[in-house]
């Protein structure tokens, strides 16, 4: 397996110290000059291999949907048996933080919030949404082939919904979010046990 290349360590270098700077001030307050400090880099490494602050939120953005298809591709290793209720119970594992990287999702939510203002970083995370949809959808139809198809993209929206308002209410105190989190999973079930019944009925 080859080497990465010294740009590509670079990159990586300088959008983990970006990650980091997001995590200790948000996003809006981290400046090229915080960022090159954090990275230990002069600003003109950081265009040098990246660009400017837009460029290196642009290059966070599609670093996040590239691990994203990776995470779905090693879902695939799943066995055949109650796949979509396993792919569930990973989604919506309960109160666990520890599963959910709440660091993760807060530089999710940064770049969702700076989405308004890049155009091009918003098309980046409405692929992912799509690419979300899509996965589960055919997963879905993979498991229920009966079920009509357009409930089962329609299931899958409402999948990721649900998967969407549980990392929002990841900071919440314990016993609400406990709360949250039961009925959102429950939510999802039932979508799926309604696929089911469509395709054993038809």
């Amino acid at each position: 397996m080859p080497r990465p290349s010294l740009k590509e360590s670079r990159r990586e270098e300088i959008l983990d110290a970006f990650e980091r700077c997001i995590l200790r001030d948000g996003l809006p307050t981290c400046s090229l000059e915080d960022l090159a400090t954090e990275a230990n880099m002069k600003r003109s490494i950081l265009r040098h291999y990246i660009g400017n602050r837009d460029d290196i939120i642009l290059a966070l953005a599609k670093r996040r949907r590239d691990r994203f298809k990776r995470e779905w591709q090693q879902l695939d290793k799943l066995p055949e048996k109650d796949r979509v209720y396993q792919l569930l119970n990973l989604f919506f594992a309960g109160s666990d933080e520890s599963y959910y990287e709440l660091e993760q999702i807060i530089v999710n939510d940064a770049l969702f919030a700076e989405a308004k203002r890049l155009p091009e970083l918003a098309q980046q995370i409405t692929a992912m949404l799509e690419d979300f949809v899509d996965h589960f959808s055919a997963e879905l139809q993979r498991a229920f082939p009966k079920a009509p198809k357009q409930q089962c993209v329609s299931a899958a929206h409402g999948i990721q919904a649900n998967y969407l308002l549980l990392e929002a209410i990841i900071p919440l105190e314990f016993s609400t979010k406990k709360q949250y989190f039961h009925h959102l999973k429950r939510a999802a079930k039932l979508q799926v046990d309604y696929l089911a019944s469509l395709h054993r009925e038809a």
